[in-house]
């Protein structure tokens, strides 16, 4: 301990005499601690702890890999085959990331939101703590002038107003009317998104010819039933994809 001491004195004499790298050694011990803070606060949040989703180990990610492209986005008329014909799954969703500007809840406003299927939500076992979530039937570009609010978006725009469902609000300049607030806490993965909309689509998007057309960022998520497995979900879909298509299964993180 005497020694222990002696040299903590002898350090800080030397910090004293020279306060410029003093300064620069502070400075890069913070960067250091906090850059290491940071990352290790994503693994925790994306690989350590378990997702907050009934089952988590149900869940899974599918991706297209095509030979000049990577992996990829699935395409919208593939992922309504699989969603109808894999039965290794329960349940098949559908989402992309945004940013909507958004109006009528205050001053005109740039916020991340999210496009999803309507069987987004229940494939995670989510609820809205208000109203309800999306329809099949409000998934075309005519009829999707609905959307979903999180909680903290909701108490922060709308001071946690009860009577919130059914007031109209704007998402980049369409009237969209507010059915639904998620419960407290609720995130997907890494994503920001503070208001949701239905994914939407038209009928020609649906065909075969645009099996190729790559799904850019539109992410398909899936929860495997009970006793299936990847593996058995993955030789499903390969035997329906062409060759250029190889799907892509990856437990979520």
């Amino acid at each position: 301990m005497l020694t222990l001491w002696q040299d903590i004195k002898f350090g800080l004499r030397m910090f004293a005499r020279n306060p410029g790298f003093t300064a620069i050694a502070v400075l890069t011990l913070a960067l250091g601690i906090g850059a290491n803070t940071a990352i290790f606060s994503v693994v925790d949040a994306v690989l350590l702890k378990r997702l907050p989703y009934p089952d988590p180990a149900q869940l899974v990610t599918v991706y297209e890999y095509q030979q000049n492209e990577g992996e990829m986005g699935v395409a919208w008329a593939n992922f309504v085959d699989w969603r109808d014909r894999i039965s290794a799954f329960e349940a098949v969703a559908a989402t992309r990331q945004d940013n909507f500007t958004l109006a009528g809840l205050g001053p005109a406003s740039r916020v991340p939101a999210a496009q999803v299927s309507p069987a987004f939500f229940s494939l995670l076992g989510v609820a809205p703590r208000m109203g309800r979530t999306f329809t099949e039937e409000e998934t075309t570009y005519q009829t999707n002038g609905v959307a979903i609010l999180t909680d903290a978006y909701w108490r922060q725009r709308y001071h946690a107003d009860p009577h919130a469902i059914g007031r109209q609000i704007r998402v980049d300049g369409l009237p969209k009317t507010v059915i639904g607030v998620l419960p407290p806490g609720f995130r997907f993965l890494s994503s920001e998104a503070r208001i949701y909309v239905p994914l939407a689509s038209r009928s020609e998007d649906r065909t075969p010819l645009q099996r190729h057309s790559g799904g850019n960022v539109t992410q398909m998520i899936a929860r495997l039933k009970p006793g299936a497995s990847v593996t058995q979900a993955q030789a499903q879909i390969g035997r329906m994809s062409e060759p250029r298509i190889v799907p892509n299964l990856k437990a979520t993180p």
